[in-house]
């Protein structure tokens, strides 16, 4: 059987077996993300339940149950794993078939059994493959192999927890966009409310945020999907088939809109690691003598110049994916491209969104 694991082993509850609770953690987290950033003790204690939350879990239900159902982390990771360059999957379907060992789910003397309660060998999608690598260790006829793919490989949104969490992505790398890099002053001190002690203007920047995320954007999506369906002439295929099969193109968009974030704080404030390396608990250390290396931006004039074509890849594996569905939902021609056309309009809505608070 199953190698066990210490503790109760109590099965997780059908009803929470999404990523809804992810979702809102998450969004919860990101809400409060400039006091967590920049406030120790508020870092302590988010970082410090979510350990206490994982040990609990684990001592009540079976496997990976706080990594699949509630970190946090774990549903941004899950979405953009489908981005992934490298998968884990079976080398032959027939070989598993006959297999009567089954030592990927069970375990061995050689590893455990998937702790993220997955079946290795019917592995199409990387969402809620944690990349472990037991089903490698235990697969009796080494037919578990680790192979490369093209980027995005995976395209296939299942459920409104995932389409949610896309939308959720989205809308926060515009929030911390705005908050972080843009010029909004305003937004900034509502954001930090913390110190600016501004709590009515947060409320504001919170209800904003959370009614972006879960209502504005999902909202224009689902608009331009029942246009697009009205456009093509189409009322057989459901409008969920729709909805999910489309929410993917928030995929590749946002992933790449968090990279192009990202730059700019690499590039302009990355020589802090340099210092606080040295002193890491702020005790007056200089551990590797780069304690007082300066504050050294490096070649912030050039961090435009990345965004932009990152952005631009982001729009253009968007829209290819969704083309893509719209041609295998729609057909090949002019009803494909009608069909498609309100969801296209609204990324490349969003793709200048972020152009213009990236550069101007």
């Amino acid at each position: 059987g199953r190698n066990r694991m210490y503790g109760l082993g109590w099965r997780w509850p059908k009803a929470l077996s999404n990523i809804w609770l992810q979702n809102v953690g998450f969004l919860a987290l990101c809400t409060f993300s400039v006091a967590l950033l920049t406030r120790p003790i508020v870092s302590v204690f988010v970082l410090g339940g979510l350990f206490v939350l994982a040990t609990v879990l684990h001592l009540i239900y079976r496997q990976r149950a706080f990594c699949n159902y509630v970190c946090p982390v774990s549903g941004f990771l899950s979405l953009y794993s489908m981005t992934s360059m490298v998968e884990v999957r079976a080398k032959d379907a027939q070989v598993c078939a006959k297999c009567k060992d089954k030592g990927c789910l069970a375990g061995s003397e050689k590893g455990w059994g998937c702790p993220w309660l997955m079946y290795p060998s019917k592995l199409d999608r990387n969402n809620y493959c944690g990349l472990c690598m037991e089903c490698v260790k235990t697969c009796p006829y080494d037919n578990m192999t680790v192979r490369a793919r093209p980027f995005c490989s995976d395209t296939r949104i299942k459920g409104y927890d995932e389409a949610f969490k896309a939308f959720i992505m989205v809308t926060l790398a515009l929030a911390y966009s705005v908050t972080l890099l843009g010029p909004f002053g305003t937004v900034k001190d509502w954001a930090n409310a913390s110190e600016t002690g501004q709590w009515g203007g947060f409320a504001i920047y919170a209800a904003a945020l959370w009614a972006s995320a879960l209502l504005f954007l999902p909202g224009l999506f689902y608009a331009a999907v029942r246009l697009g369906r009205r456009l093509a002439g189409e009322t057989k295929v459901a409008v969920r088939e729709l909805f999910l099969g489309w929410s993917y193109v928030f995929v590749p968009l946002g992933l790449l809109a968090w990279i192009a974030f990202s730059v700019p704080l690499v590039f302009v404030n990355g020589s802090y690691i340099v210092s606080v390396i040295s002193d890491p608990m702020g005790r007056g250390w200089d551990l590797f003598e780069t304690a007082h290396f300066p504050w050294t931006p490096f070649y912030p004039e050039a961090v435009a110049y990345i965004q932009v074509p990152l952005i631009m890849i982001g729009l253009y594996f968007a829209l290819r994916a969704g083309h893509r569905f719209a041609r295998e939902t729609f057909g090949e021609g002019a009803r494909a491209v009608r069909a498609f056309a309100p969801v296209a309009a609204l990324v490349l809505l969003l793709a200048c969104g972020f152009l213009r608070l990236f550069v101007g």
